[in-house]
């Protein structure tokens, strides 16, 4: 009977997920989880985060707290988070500017992209991205080229839909 029961709250939990009933408390677990002492929780929570796109948007203070994160693989993986929701991660641009300057070019080039998918509304970067376009790494240098370009665009310079 215990068996049974498991298995029909489990079906019920899989349906209300599908739903998407459940994933305002999984991104607020997983964003509890990016503070976790352990690198390997924390690079788990990141990635899922991550694969979550703009339905992740409500972890946007954690994600930017991420990128401080020890362990590269988190500070990148939060980055590509922050990428994904564009306009969605305006509240992040500080914490994507600081990266900028991370000791691992993929974080910094992410970041430049980041903050070109956030627009106008990061402006703030300019600076910050106009000294990227001297970094060491080619990557980053093209990057942070297109960010400005993209958050100077002005109005009718931006593609029609």
């Amino acid at each position: 009977m215990r068996i049974r029961m498991r298995i029909a709250l489990s079906v019920a939990c899989l349906l209300l997920l599908a739903a998407g009933c459940g994933k305002d408390r999984s991104v607020e677990k997983l964003s509890e989880q990016l503070e976790d002492g352990k690198a390997k929780t924390r690079r788990h929570a990141s990635r899922e985060l991550r694969n979550m796109g703009a339905a992740a948007q409500a972890a946007v203070p954690k994600l930017a707290k991420a990128l401080k994160d020890e362990d590269p693989r988190v500070r990148r993986n939060a980055a590509q988070a922050l990428r994904d929701m564009g306009a969605g991660a305006q509240e992040a641009v500080g914490a994507l500017i600081e990266a900028l300057k991370d000791k691992e070019p993929q974080v910094r080039q992410i970041a430049a992209t980041a903050l070109g998918k956030i627009g106008p509304d990061a402006r703030e970067a300019i600076d910050a991205l106009t000294a990227a376009t001297k970094d060491p790494s080619p990557q980053v240098r093209g990057a942070a080229a297109l960010a400005l370009k993209k958050i100077q665009r002005k109005p009718r310079d931006r593609p029609r839909p």
